[in-house]
């Protein structure tokens, strides 16, 4: 617990502070979506600096989210297109969920080729793919085709919910041939962690 987090004075924290707690992101989490820009340039900038000097703690916590060992070249990529994009000047990013805005405004991630986390999400999606798939198989940690035609399988972050002082989000990882409609193989809810980066020059 932080003294700004809390509506009153606490014992041993620094004072409580009713402007400081009624602008903390923890205080009234905002709902994700991709039509509200955030006016503040100096919160913008703040995340932007945030994701730009913690890439390797970003992709890491990317993976431990989704049970998918996405390599660094495909996370850093997707990073770039979220800063080239701005996406982190949408209301619903704040310096605490990061990962969960990239994986969001990214849409569908394709996963060929990718490994899977020996986790226990990572051990649902391992399964969900050599049960229900018809087209994907995992071999040796790795997703492979078992056609030779054009598909995808790809990952889907979505469907962000906030149940009073909880959020989550739903992970869904689906199957297309050409212009069929998706097939869902898995979809979990999960629930969001908060995470923290720092800057390069920060200081205790």
């Amino acid at each position: 617990m932080h003294g700004r987090h809390y509506p009153r004075n606490v014992t041993g924290l620094p004072v409580y502070n009713q402007v400081n707690y009624s602008v903390c992101p923890l205080h009234k989490p905002t709902a994700f979506g991709i039509t509200q820009i955030r006016e503040c340039e100096l919160v913008n900038e703040e995340i932007k600096k945030l994701i730009e000097d913690n890439r390797s703690q970003l992709a890491s916590n990317i993976r431990d989210i989704t049970g998918i060992l996405l390599k660094n070249e495909r996370i850093y990529q997707m990073i770039d297109e979220y800063i080239v994009a701005k996406d982190y000047c949408y209301t619903h990013t704040n310096k605490y969920n990061i990962p969960y805005s990239v994986l969001y405004t990214r849409k569908a991630i394709e996963l060929f080729g990718q490994r899977i986390d020996s986790s226990e999400l990572g051990n649902r999606i391992h399964l969900a793919i050599k049960e229900r798939s018809g087209k994907f198989d995992v071999e040796e940690g790795r997703i492979v085709k078992k056609v030779e035609e054009f598909v995808s399988l790809h990952l889907l972050v979505s469907n962000h919910r906030i149940r009073g002082s909880k959020q989550y989000m739903t992970i869904c990882i689906g199957e297309k041939n050409g212009h069929e409609d998706t097939h869902c193989i898995i979809q979990e809810e999960i629930e969001m962690k908060q995470y923290i980066y720092r800057l390069k020059n920060y200081v205790e």
